[in-house]
């Protein structure tokens, strides 16, 4: 039997509320689905203003939605961290109004660094978009008492 562990409630609560004020993320519409230590999942619209010049969910948008969801699961590890690298291989294009989601794995969570695999998913064809993996730096903890934002 697989055993699921859960968050710490104080933990989930400032992750989340440092997240959800994030104005990058609002104005791309990432609405943030699931966390759980070392892994998230972070949901985007498709929406007419993130469409490239050939009508698909433009790279740079995908690539947001991958390093917001890859900084939020090293955020469930307790880390405040900064983005040193990542790589985005784009297979599929994302049509206007899709929905996609964006599923973070953290598979390396050391002292000062993390490494954190991605996909990207069309939530209605199950269609995989994008999927890569990023490196992250770690500058600090997040604090119980709310001890400064969190860099993404």
């Amino acid at each position: 039997m697989v055993q699921v562990m859960e968050l710490e409630e104080w933990l989930q609560q400032e992750v989340l509320r440092i997240y959800e004020h994030n104005s990058y993320s609002e104005y791309l519409g990432m609405e943030i689905l699931h966390i759980r230590p070392l892994e998230a999942r972070v949901a985007m619209k498709a929406s007419k203003e993130l469409m490239n010049i050939l009508g698909g969910l433009h790279g740079g948008a995908l690539t947001s939605l991958a390093d917001m969801v890859m900084g939020l699961a090293c955020a469930t590890a307790g880390k405040r961290i900064v983005t040193l690298g990542m790589n985005v291989n784009f297979i599929y294009a994302a049509n206007l109004d899709a929905m996609v989601i964006g599923h973070g794995q953290v598979i390396h969570n050391g002292k000062k660094v993390l490494v954190v695999e991605f996909t990207v998913l069309d939530s209605e064809s199950q269609r995989l978009l994008a999927q890569g993996r990023g490196t992250f730096f770690v500058i600090g903890q997040i604090q119980k008492d709310g001890g400064g934002a969190l860099a993404v």
